[in-house]
């Protein structure tokens, strides 16, 4: 084996710690050190528990920036954004620089002053904290962008962590961040939206969850094993327009919107499985009356 990858991570929250605590299991990767913002005494000795070292960004040392391979910055958009970081050491030595970003693209490192190779690295995973988080990117997707060293550098650093490096141009890496808020944390609002439908139905909260996460499961495994087109089932798919009739009939305003946006989305679908154009259309004339 190889000597193996050394990073360097700046941003101790939860993304930053959990990849430097994954840094340091790893036997093919080092972490350099975990550059915090102030490094108060706590945090030190948390990770210091865990064998990682933490150092404040006003004491980083050039030595620690010459020994590392690639310095990922997992900090927050916002700092980005406001140049908060000067990269004057950072360029004076010459490392390729990403960021865990996954709306902005490598043009924001650009915009700070950057003149190294710069890129993004995304790992396609929600982090909590550093201790869960660090076995969290074993077969995650990860989004590279940037120059080829810096995406060079993410994909050997994917790798290292076994995950699937996936490579998103800088033009669309707006549109890549969108799918997985979609996905991901959208997917939390429509369960909200759910639960307060079932809440209509005289269930409390806690109950309507419960019931409705085993359903969300099924459908996530079958878009896993049949894909999305033939995974789609309930009244649209069906047709059935007596049935979506009845579900906005008895759902408030608020909730009848969300559920004729996403119905007009599976009646996409549906048609691309067969669905007769002329039951889509019913369907969606029924979608596009008003609720008051």
């Amino acid at each position: 084996m190889g000597s193996p990858l050394k990073v360097l991570v700046v941003g101790s929250g939860r993304l930053g710690g959990a990849l430097a605590l994954a840094l340091t299991r790893n036997p093919a990767t080092r972490c350099v050190r975990l550059v915090s913002h102030s490094a108060p005494d706590d945090e030190v000795a948390f990770f210091r528990d865990l064998n990682v070292s933490v150092v404040a960004w006003a004491d980083l040392e050039r030595r620690d920036v010459e020994s590392c391979d690639l310095i990922v910055l997992a900090v927050a958009d916002t700092s980005l954004q406001q140049g908060d970081l000067d990269p004057g050491l950072f360029n004076e030595v010459g490392r390729p620089v990403v960021h865990t970003s996954g709306a902005l693209s490598s043009e924001v490192l650009e915009r700070m002053g950057f003149s190294t190779p710069i890129g993004s690295w995304h790992p396609l995973q929600s982090f909590a904290d550093p201790r869960t988080g660090a076995d969290r990117f074993l077969g995650a997707f990860a989004a590279l962008e940037g120059s080829p060293d810096a995406v060079s550098m993410a994909r050997l650093l994917s790798d290292a962590l076994s995950m699937q490096p996936v490579v998103v141009s800088t033009e669309g890496k707006s549109a890549y961040h969108a799918a997985a808020v979609m996905s991901s944390n959208l997917l939390v609002a429509l369960t909200d939206a759910a639960v307060a439908a079932g809440e209509l139905a005289g269930l409390t909260r806690e109950r309507a969850l419960q019931m409705l996460l085993p359903l969300q499961r099924g459908t996530l495994a079958n878009l896993g094993s049949v894909g999305v087109d033939d995974a789609l089932t309930g009244p649209v798919a069906r047709g059935d327009t007596g049935t979506v009739a009845a579900h906005l009939e008895v759902l408030t305003p608020e909730l009848a919107e969300i559920y004729s946006v996403l119905s007009r989305r599976a009646i996409a679908v549906a048609q691309r499985r067969g669905l007769l154009e002329e039951v889509a259309d019913r369907l969606a004339e029924l979608l596009d009356k008003p609720k008051t």
